[in-house]
């Protein structure tokens, strides 16, 4: 099974239920799970639907009624109760000494973006503290997002900035 399958999957079944895409996009997104009780889950904590209902801007029984729908049928249920969250440094890169560089590319789906930047790095022999690359069939402009250790040399900039399939990039301290 691929992406492609479950995103087909959430479409065909929840397609005609358009109040609830915006949870699902949510928890894909952040990785939100929900367990064999309809509870929704942030690794361990479990999040209020009345929480979830305010962030989103949704009436809180839509948010009860996904679960529901999530947990009767078995493939959603597959992959909705084994999502996880994880734990990203790049807003507070800063504080920990390190630098984020946030890469969008003209074509996210072409192999070899993610090597090629990694490959640079390596060649300026600067530390990755983390790395991570949005879902180019969930986010509709995905990133790579990584969290390097100190500065970034201007050289390094010039040279990735000089790569074909690169579109923008940030840096954030």
């Amino acid at each position: 099974m691929s992406i492609s399958y479950y995103k087909k999957l959430i479409e065909e079944k929840l397609g005609r239920y358009r109040s609830r895409l915006p949870i699902i996009k949510s928890m894909l997104s952040n990785g939100i799970s929900i367990d064999n009780e309809g509870h929704y889950r942030a690794g361990p904590f479990k999040i209020p639907d009345s929480s979830l209902a305010k962030a989103l801007n949704i009436d809180r029984r839509i948010v009860r009624e996904t679960a529901f729908y999530i947990l009767n049928d078995e493939e959603l249920k597959k992959l909705f109760m084994n999502l996880t969250p994880i734990c990203s440094m790049t807003k507070v890169s800063g504080l920990l000494g390190f630098t984020s560089l946030v890469i969008t590319v003209k074509d996210p789906k072409k192999s070899g973006i993610v090597s090629n930047v990694t490959n640079l790095i390596a060649k300026y022999g600067l530390g990755i503290r983390q790395i991570f690359a949005d879902d180019p069939e969930l986010f509709e402009e995905p990133k790579l997002t990584v969290v390097i250790e100190g500065s970034i040399p201007g050289e390094f900039l010039s040279e990735l900035s000089k790569f074909e399939d690169v579109k923008t990039i940030t840096i954030l301290k």
